[in-house]
């Protein structure tokens, strides 16, 4: 492996839409590595979650075994990784990196390139929803050398249910289910770019919902309602959406941004009404309540059409995805 030899080495940049494997195959193959040689130390971020150079700079510390306390200047943590990397090697994965080019703190990037010792002893996996967006930031062109990119493909109709069988083979009853209701599943999922956390989801709650009803069988009744709980599906007459959904979830989203996503179950609003009703909730300024709607775009949870143009705060209408 050229990391642990200590010659060049490629990094990565992963793309395609959201839930078609991109986080669990990295993982996958982070497990795998740990059981292979202990030269080379997986380090995951979930720039979501993480989405500052000092949280990012911690956390591979904290990978290398020292741990540090709050108030630690950047440049200091910086100084404890380069010595620490002369006898372990780092595999640093940045999933969701948009994350941090929301946050302005995409120079990371840069800085994981520039100096040798973090060129040379840490490959770096990132992965994006939206390879378009970052491209328009050109941060890995003037930011990377040795990039390799790698575009993980939507699934298929077919593709999906043939998941949903292995699924449905291990979590439920033999005759539960039919191929009739995979085949309705994968076309519902396939008009969310064949997200398949949503695929499990809509399997999931129709199992629940026909198990309410103790029924020993999934029917198409028990999907159509399944999927009139579901936010992404925003043309439901009925909008009692679930916002503890696989993707929300998954999303790592503030309590902030949640209740501005609860404010959007009724339908579109306006930047204006959006803010009025979030500041009784919440005061903040129009500048932070601009910046969560910004971030929930990012993590496409929501989407806006400008309606007027303002330098302080644009004047957009905004609906859930």
């Amino acid at each position: 492996m050229k990391l642990i030899d200590g010659r060049l080495h490629e990094n990565f940049v992963i793309y395609g839409n959201s839930g078609i494997g991109k986080t669990a195959t990295i993982k996958y193959v982070l497990r795998e590595l740990e059981n292979f040689t202990s030269k080379v130390k997986p380090c995951y971020i979930n720039c979501w979650s993480i989405s500052t150079k000092n949280g990012v700079y911690s956390k591979i510390l904290e990978t290398l075994g020292y741990y540090t306390i709050k108030g630690v200047y950047t440049d200091e943590l910086k100084e404890k990784i380069i010595p620490l990397l002369e006898k372990t090697k780092l595999i640093l994965v940045l999933d969701d990196f948009n994350g941090l080019i929301v946050k302005k703190q995409e120079d990371l990037i840069t800085e994981l390139n520039k100096i040798p010792e973090f060129d040379k002893n840490i490959m770096k996996i990132m992965t994006t929803n939206d390879i378009e967006f970052v491209k328009k930031k050109k941060i890995l062109k003037y930011s990377f050398t040795r990039l390799q990119e790698l575009e993980f493909k939507n699934y298929t109709t077919e593709e999906i249910i043939e998941i949903l069988k292995l699924r449905c083979n291990l979590s439920l009853e033999k005759n539960s289910w039919n191929h009739d209701l995979l085949q309705k599943i994968a076309l519902k999922t396939q008009e969310k770019s064949g997200n398949l956390r949503i695929a499990f989801e809509l399997l999931m709650k129709s199992a629940r919902i026909a198990d309410y009803r103790n029924s020993s069988k999934i029917e198409n009744k028990d999907l159509e309602k399944a999927i009139k709980t579901m936010p992404y599906f925003s043309n439901n007459e009925e909008n009692n959406f679930e916002l503890e959904s696989f993707e929300v979830k998954n999303k790592i989203i503030s309590e902030d941004e949640m209740k501005i996503i609860d404010l959007l179950k009724k339908g579109k609003k306006s930047t204006r009404s959006l803010y009025e009703e979030f500041t009784p909730i919440k005061d903040i300024s129009k500048r932070q309540f601009n910046n969560y709607l910004k971030v929930l775009e990012a993590k496409k949870l929501i989407k806006s059409t400008t309606i007027k143009e303002d330098s302080n705060l644009p004047e957009k209408e905004y609906e859930i995805i």
